[in-house]
């Protein structure tokens, strides 16, 4: 399905279904860190857990608020996206993301490329799964805690925060 040679050398990250991504460029680990706060600021002012940004193929990428059942949902950004500053802070996030969905796409071979590329925010870390690599497709959080997929954290997900604390793989090990 994919060309793994790019994260072949992942070393584990708390357990055997998060992996580390290799090394990026700095220029691309700093805009994972803008992406990072601004979805943090976002998430406070929304309530939302998580965020996710994927794109399909060539079109603009589009991010989603999780609510507190983990479910996307439209309703939780519409209440706030008809505030103007709210929606062009929206728009930033996904002209950033747009950068790093190239560089993650860039990973595959280019006749391999999955049609729908994205990764998953709680404010602290970031992940996308080679695996299943759009989080917007259905059953795909559920494919994740099952550890039917692997996810490759970009930055890593902080202990407290609603990635760790719902992965499995860290509710058996404090120690994140």
């Amino acid at each position: 399905m994919i060309a793994r040679s790019q994260f072949a050398n992942a070393q584990p990250y708390a357990g055997r279904s998060i992996v580390a991504a290799p090394p990026i460029l700095e220029a691309m680990r700093q805009r994972v860190r803008i992406i990072v706060e601004d979805c943090r600021d976002l998430m406070a002012l929304t309530q939302a857990t998580l965020i996710q940004v994927s794109r399909y193929r060539a079109e603009r990428p589009r991010l989603s608020l999780w609510n507190a059942q983990y479910a996307a949902d439209r309703g939780l950004l519409a209440s706030y996206g008809a505030d103007p500053a709210t929606a062009a802070w929206t728009r930033d996030i996904e002209e950033i993301s747009a950068a790093l969905i190239d560089h993650l796409a860039s990973k595959w071979s280019p006749t391999c490329t999955p049609p729908r590329i994205g990764f998953i925010t709680d404010g602290t870390g970031l992940g996308m799964s080679t695996d299943d690599p759009c989080p917007s497709r259905p059953g795909w959080l559920l494919r994740q805690l099952s550890g039917e997929c692997a996810l490759t954290c970009l930055l890593p997900f902080a202990g407290g925060t609603p990635w760790p604390l719902i992965h499995p793989i860290n509710r058996a090990s404090p120690a994140h």
